[in-house]
């Protein structure tokens, strides 16, 4: 599996599935399941201490890339799927997780406590 690095509170708003489309200066080719990663650093921190870093947050499924302007791209994200936070040692670009993290999500660690799916 993979995962993106994402900054607070952006990575909160995935999560949560309000943030559906994530603009980036790059495309991907990837589509299908993809870790969130809430990064270590936040250059908002102050103002969002108490959120999730350093760790997976959620699983999205990318279903599409567009390039709206020049080297402007977004991803369409659905199926959101809110994780336990889990470690992840995250860098730019997409990353490959470690087997260790992967099994753990794969085995079934979606936190699906009372809140509904949103697809």
């Amino acid at each position: 599996m993979f995962a993106l690095v994402v900054h607070q509170p952006w990575a909160e708003l995935m999560a949560a599935g309000i943030k559906r489309l994530e603009h980036r200066s790059w495309a991907t080719r990837h589509r299908g399941p993809l870790m969130v990663v809430a990064s270590q650093k936040c250059p908002h921190l102050r103002q969002y201490r108490s959120l999730p870093r350093g760790v997976g947050v959620a699983i999205v499924n990318v279903i599409d890339c567009v390039e709206v302007e020049p080297r402007q791209y977004v991803w369409v994200l659905a199926d959101v799927k809110r994780t336990e936070p889990l470690p992840v040692i995250g860098k730019r670009r997409i990353l490959r997780l470690a087997f260790n993290v992967e099994k753990t999500v794969t085995e079934g660690n979606p936190a699906e406590k009372d809140e509904p799916h949103v697809p």
